[in-house]
């Protein structure tokens, strides 16, 4: 990953966003990382994958409900479902 500072991503903009499209790009203001930039197909990547751990976070915990005897076998299926279909 690339670094730069704020005033370099300011006066090369073009440059660093032409970087952005290949890997990340690291932005740094008084000597502390502050940003990120990258790619649209790269952020689509990372939400795809966000959603993906979100749902079996969710899947897991209804399983565990209804494990413990918190909701009952119709409860989780409506809601594994509701998961599913968001």
């Amino acid at each position: 990953m690339k670094t730069f500072t704020s005033t370099q991503v300011q006066q090369n903009f073009g440059d660093v966003l032409n970087i952005s499209l290949v890997e990340p790009v690291k932005i740094q203001k008084h000597k502390k990382d502050c940003a990120v930039i990258i790619s649209a197909k790269q952020y689509a990547e990372f939400e795809r994958i966000t959603e993906l751990v979100e749902d079996n976070l969710l899947a897991a915990m209804v399983n565990k409900a209804m494990q413990e005897g918190f909701v009952q076998d119709k409860q989780c299926d409506s809601l594994l479902d509701n998961i599913r279909n968001a």
